[in-house]
């Protein structure tokens, strides 16, 4: 059984993965340790794992307690020279992002809104490399054992 949280992070994944709003590399939930390792196909390469929650209850005193979560996913988004700009690159992957989250804040039916909270530069790589983290916010509803 997928928990809701989960099921989130493959219809983040899925969103990315099958649109045509701007042409991505890899998507995974896999992280990439090596990005000299991956083919120029593979950029802009966008790695998503399940960040912070924020939990609070919304009903008290029954067995089935309804809760609601604030799931935060990070989008770490690696680009590559060569061709634009980086920071070009940056900028069009912001919107494209928003852009293809927007198309069903739902998530398919599991939240009840989708957010693009933050844009963080992430210094860990190197020229020819840059790379950014966007926050992505989910807001769902849940009672226990179906998170």
């Amino acid at each position: 059984m997928s928990s809701l949280r989960e099921s989130i992070a493959q219809n983040i994944v899925a969103s990315l993965k099958d649109q045509k709003v701007y042409k991505l590399g890899l998507v995974t939930r896999e992280p990439t340790q090596d990005l000299s390792q991956l083919a120029k196909t593979a950029f802009p390469c966008v790695v998503i794992s399940s960040a912070n929650e924020i939990r609070n209850d919304i009903t008290q005193g029954s067995q089935q307690i309804l809760r609601e979560s604030l799931a935060d996913y990070q989008l770490t988004i690696y680009v590559v020279g060569g061709g634009k700009n980086l920071d070009t690159q940056k900028n069009e992957l912001i919107e494209a992002v928003e852009l293809i989250l927007d198309q069903d804040r739902t998530r398919g039916g599991n939240a009840l809104y989708t957010e693009l909270i933050s844009v963080d530069q992430n210094n860990s790589v190197q020229q020819p490399y840059s790379s950014m983290i966007l926050t992505i916010r989910v807001a769902y509803h849940y009672t226990r054992g179906q998170a």
